[in-house]
């Protein structure tokens, strides 16, 4: 296929010096910059302009889909509770840490870590005693469920305080609310009676160890009083004195460490008979499902109520077939009343974190006890060291002293029980849970779910994605033409230029001055580039075709010859479409006397050329429509008429059938100097642009390039991208062989092919 407007030869201007194609490159690369991110951004533009509907429907589809999903969502409100954990307890009287039992009480009640009292919250006892709590009305309006839901409390710690947050969430506000209170109600109330518990138990062994005590002080005195009595010995020298006190102090010692041994003994006891009560794994929720078996006897029996109510419209109710049907309902309505409706479909169980609590007191008291164990070994090695010594004094003596020395052992053993137990006792009466309530939960004025702001923004977002994928995606799948840039690979022609769309009620020619802007710059373009191709020409015949109907070829042939008439050339316009023809209505003319008439002889051409209200410029109509149009255009006279009116024409533009299905264009192309194919913007088929161009290669028409018409310019980057890159060379000058005087010529940057 020929090729125009590839010339390289050096132009020479006014001034006698030359600019080459190499130069003009040069000016040009000064002017572009690098810009792929930019071309994208513009493509992807385009292509959301002309899917424009399909964004807006896309995008209100998926805006109207969230705003009922969150209008119809039911609304969750939600409360909080803040309680702040005591981390030292400090209700219990400080005696001293050589009391093992008051140490012992202090580790079972002291405060326990955040996240053993979130366990601990958190516990299925506790919850659900809160969720029993709740008067069952409310209950049922904001859980709807006889359980706690799941999703219905949350407890959690706000980071680095000692401050727990109880969240409950329900339908109603008030029931929300009042979970909260009743979790940190119960958590408190459960806490306290554990401790009482512990302290309780506590003090009744020390209640006991007294009365015993105070009956062994009572018989000691009455035989030490008995004894001195007896042996009239008042008072024992310094030495038996002196060792009285050490084995007295002895004695109390081992006896101290024999009760904290018998008070550990008991308290593992006691933990032991708490650690077989408790579960090892406690049941955290519930779900309950209908009966499958329930349905299915429903479902039976409403079978059989309809089948008796249509029977009824044919028998009796005393007749045999109804008796039989009405023993078939009494036995499924009995088995109906046997059949639960309701069963409890799964169960979730966890550790109990307050049997794991009463292990490790275990594990710890068997540990204290051995340690008191072996202390009481080696006091009671001291203490027969001391007897083996006295064993060498008299007898009476030593007796005396024995008795003095149970006495004092007595009394002080007895005044230590007695101080811990009013230590236990006020203990008990002044004990305080592990934490406070700082802050009570308030019914909300406002639901947390749904959370219409953000749903509104994610459904935006997520509409303009799915609007943007939808675009794209219809755009892949189009095969219109859309761009300049697929125009040109298809066509492998460059495209001459872009012609703006115009509307319907507007002027389809252009008029000079008072034409559109774009419109008449577009056509002054195509002329320059078609004249620089056609340089060496004296006269030239253009044909001008598209590859489909309806494309603008006719509104582009009008125009380009009255671009070329304004130009000052003689022009001749040829309607040379047969079969549609349409320039006598663009010129308001009739088209009895055409083309086809002067080739079949039936008209002379002066007769049939008329002159148009364009200055330089004729029309030559269509004529009445023949039968063989391809074998008229290719006929001899038709050969000379258009020699004939070259010789008499500065341009002749014929304007052509398009080239997919007829064989018109291919027999004028071949007398024509150059081919001017029009495609249409978002019209015209990527297949058939393809055809259209192995048409006229295959019959190696001079295809000068591509125009490209009804672009829209309010929408399309290409438009713009054009006009801004395209320069008018005013330096670039050629002699025209006709006259001889010099005209400027109009090169194309090459940023033309995008």
């Amino acid at each position: 296929m020929k090729r125009f407007g590839t010339n390289n030869e050096t132009e020479h201007n006014g001034n006698g010096k030359s600019v080459s194609d190499d130069g003009i490159d040069k000016l040009v690369s000064q002017r572009q910059f690098n810009e792929p991110e930019t071309e994208e951004l513009r493509e992807y533009i385009d292509i959301l302009y002309r899917r424009r509907k399909i964004v807006v429907f896309t995008l209100l589809a998926i805006l109207i889909i969230g705003i009922v999903y969150t209008l119809t969502r039911t609304p969750i409100y939600e409360s909080s509770a803040r309680i702040v954990v005591v981390t030292n307890n400090n209700t219990s009287p400080q005696l001293g840490d050589n009391i093992q039992m008051i140490n012992d009480l202090r580790a079972l009640v002291r405060s326990r870590s955040i996240d053993t009292q979130l366990e601990i919250i958190s516990s299925p006892d506790v919850l659900n005693n809160a969720f029993e709590n709740i008067d069952p009305k409310l209950r049922a309006k904001g859980f709807r469920s006889d359980h706690l839901p799941s999703w219905a409390c949350k407890v959690s710690a706000k980071k680095n305080t000692d401050i727990i947050i109880v969240t409950a969430r329900a339908f109603d506000p008030k029931a929300a609310a009042e979970l909260a209170n009743n979790v940190s109600k119960s958590y408190f109330e459960q806490d306290l009676e554990r401790s009482r518990r512990a302290t309780r138990q506590a003090r009744e062994y020390a209640e006991e160890q007294l009365a015993v005590l105070h009956r062994d002080l009572a018989k000691a005195n009455t035989e030490l009083s008995e004894y001195k009595r007896k042996t009239g010995l008042i008072a024992p020298d310094a030495q038996i004195s002196k060792i009285a006190e050490r084995m007295a102090n002895l004695q109390m010692e081992i006896d101290a460490v024999q009760a904290n041994i018998a008070a550990g003994r008991n308290d593992l006891e006691a933990t032991k008979q708490g650690i077989l009560q408790e579960k090892a794994d406690v049941i955290t929720s519930s779900t309950i499902t209908r009966n499958p078996l329930f349905d299915e006897v429903v479902t039976r029996l409403d079978r059989l109520q309809s089948q008796r109510a249509e029977m009824l419209q044919e028998y009796t109710p005393q007749s045999r077939e109804i008796r039989a049907l009405d023993e078939r309902i009494k036995i499924e309505e009995e088995r109906l009343k046997t059949v639960a409706g309701n069963v409890v479909a799964s169960r979730t169980e966890s550790r109990n974190p307050i049997r794991d609590s009463l292990l490790k007191r275990y594990a710890e008291g068997i540990a204290t006890n051995a340690a008191l164990t072996a202390r009481n070994r080696a006091l009671l090695y001291a203490m027969n060291s001391q007897k083996t010594f006295l064993a060498t004094l008299p007898e009476k003596e030593r007796k005396l002293t024995d008795l003095i020395q149970s006495v004092e052992l007595l009394k002080g053993t007895y005044q230590n029980l007695s101080q811990r137990y009013y230590s236990l006792l006020l203990s008990e009466r002044a004990m305080i849970p592990n934490g406070q309530l700082i802050s009570k939960a308030a019914p909300s004025s406002t639901p947390t779910y749904p959370n219409k702001k953000r749903n509104f923004a994610l459904f935006f977002v997520l509409g303009i994605m799915i609007a943007s994928i939808a675009a794209v995606t219809i755009e892949k799948l189009d095969v219109r033409v859309h761009d300049q840039q697929s125009v040109e690979q298809i066509a492998n022609t460059p495209v001459l230029t872009l012609v703006p769309k115009v509307a319907e009620t507007s002027k389809k020619l252009i008029e000079g001055k008072s034409s559109d802007s774009k419109l008449l710059e577009s056509f002054r373009i195509l002329r320059s580039n078609i004249l620089f191709s056609i340089i060496d020409h004296d006269t030239v015949l253009i044909a001008v075709t598209s590859a489909g109907p309806s494309e603008g070829k006719s509104t582009v042939s009008a125009n380009l010859a009255i671009a070329m008439a304004m130009d000052g050339k003689k022009v001749l316009l040829i309607d040379g479409d047969m079969r549609k023809p349409n320039l006598h209505n663009l010129f308001g003319m009739t088209r009895e006397n055409g083309l086809s008439r002067v080739i079949a002889g039936s008209c002379r051409q002066e007769d049939a050329i008329k002159a148009t209200h364009v200055q330089n410029l004729d029309l030559l109509p269509s004529g009445p429509t023949p039968p063989n149009a391809p074998e008229m255009l290719n006929s001899r006279h038709c050969r000379n008429l258009l020699e004939h009116l070259k010789s008499i024409y500065d341009i002749v533009i014929i304007d052509c059938p398009p080239c997919v299905g007829l064989s018109d264009v291919q027999v004028v192309s071949t007398l024509a100097d150059g081919v001017v194919l029009v495609v249409a913007m978002n019209e015209t088929r990527k297949p058939h642009l393809k055809i259209a161009s192995h048409v006229l290669s295959r019959v190696s028409a001079p295809l000068i390039g591509v125009v490209l018409n009804k672009i829209d310019s309010l929408g399309n980057s290409y438009y713009y991208k054009y006009y801004s890159n395209y320069t008018y060379l005013e330096s670039c000058q050629k002699t025209s062989p006709k006259n001889g005087k010099r005209r400027k010529t109009i090169k194309r940057w090459p940023a033309f092919k995008s």
